[in-house]
């Protein structure tokens, strides 16, 4: 039966931002197939959160400074680019004023006067203002990388986009093993960046594979599916019947000296031939012929029926019915005009 073992998940080793995850036993082959399905899902459409724009009062483009400011505007951009940040996942793009009078410092921390947004790293340095910094962060929900184009003519002066990685996935490797019984066993590190446990993460992944392989496995509805066990069951039966033996029949040792004397090998020769012909084989009599279906009847196989013999048995039912109608007729005086085949017959022999 061709059965495809079902595989177990166990966690090695968890934290808020790193797991260690074995999967098997799998198929030999398929460790490597599900564990680079699964690593670049992980690296390319996990969601997560960044900062994609911001506007500062007094800074018309990325390449400026700001009055009062330490920081130039491109190095407070990068500085953004650091921030580890997490948004409902029903909320799309949420903005945030920043108006802040020095001298101070402004870090990571700023950004929480939004309470739906999570600063993972609150103590990140943003940026060092002497007189004052004003303006919005714009942080929105998203996947993979985002690259930004030069301004179109429809931006607004002021506005800088920034170039998002979205991913909360920081580092994904696998490893292959072969398990004593010669399947595989996949063993994944998954590294996030603490807005996502690895497994969380590991499970979302999961379920966008599913969710895609879905579409493939719809196609069932319009083409029906043969269970394994049945396409099993009839490559088994055909299997009996081309190639093997008769002696896996276990026979008498006569009659199997017979069919083998007439060049019947295979099972699948001995069901092409017809009790008739069966019983012309040399020494092959009704006795052979029972036990050899009776043998067959237990794999489900039988002998093909003969058109000739079934003509024959009917003709002989035929005669015997006319003989007992004369009979009768002939007991109770009358004159039966005889042309059914037993009529012929028995004039033939007058």
């Amino acid at each position: 039966m061709l059965l495809l073992s079902r595989p177990t998940i166990e966690t090695l080793e968890e934290n808020d931002s790193r797991g260690r995850f074995v999967i098997g036993p799998l198929e030999r082959g398929f460790g490597h197939t599900l564990g680079n399905s699964l690593r670049r899902t992980l690296l390319s459409s996990i969601p997560g959160a960044a900062v994609t724009q911001v506007q500062f009062d007094g800074a018309i483009h990325e390449f400026g400074t700001i009055e009062g400011v330490v920081e130039d505007v491109s190095d407070i951009i990068l500085n953004f680019k650091d921030l580890v940040l997490k948004i409902p996942e029903d909320v799309e793009e949420i903005e945030i004023e920043i108006d802040e009078s020095g001298p101070t410092a402004v870090s990571g921390e700023t950004l929480r006067k939004n309470t739906d947004v999570e600063v993972v790293n609150p103590d990140l340095h943003i940026a060092t203002v002497n007189d004052k910094l004003s303006g919005v962060v714009t942080i929105s929900r998203g996947r993979g990388y985002l690259q930004t184009g030069p301004a179109g003519p429809d931006s607004t002066d002021g506005v800088i986009p920034i170039d998002a990685i979205f991913s909360p996935i920081r580092r994904v490797t696998f490893v292959v093993e072969e398990t004593a019984d010669g399947s595989d066993q996949l063993i994944l590190d998954v590294t996030t960046d603490e807005t996502l446990k690895p497994s969380e993460a590991l499970a979302s992944a999961a379920g966008m594979l599913r969710s895609l392989l879905g579409v493939v496995e719809d196609l069932a509805e319009e083409f029906p599916q043969v269970q394994v066990e049945q396409v099993a069951a009839l490559v088994a039966a055909e299997e009996l019947v081309d190639r093997r033996s008769i002696e896996e029949l276990q026979l008498s040792e006569r009659a199997q000296n017979c069919l083998k004397r007439a060049q019947v090998n295979t099972i699948g020769d001995l069901i092409g031939l017809t009790p008739k012909e069966l019983l012309q084989i040399t020494n092959f009599g009704e006795k052979s012929l029972q036990e050899v279906q009776d043998v067959l009847a237990t794999f489900e196989l039988s002998l093909i029926d003969s058109l000739e013999e079934v003509a024959v048995n009917n003709a002989a039912d035929d005669v015997a019915s006319d003989d007992a109608a004369i009979g009768d007729a002939e007991a109770n005086g009358e004159v039966v005009e005889q042309d059914s085949p037993a009529a012929e017959a028995s004039e033939e022999q007058v």
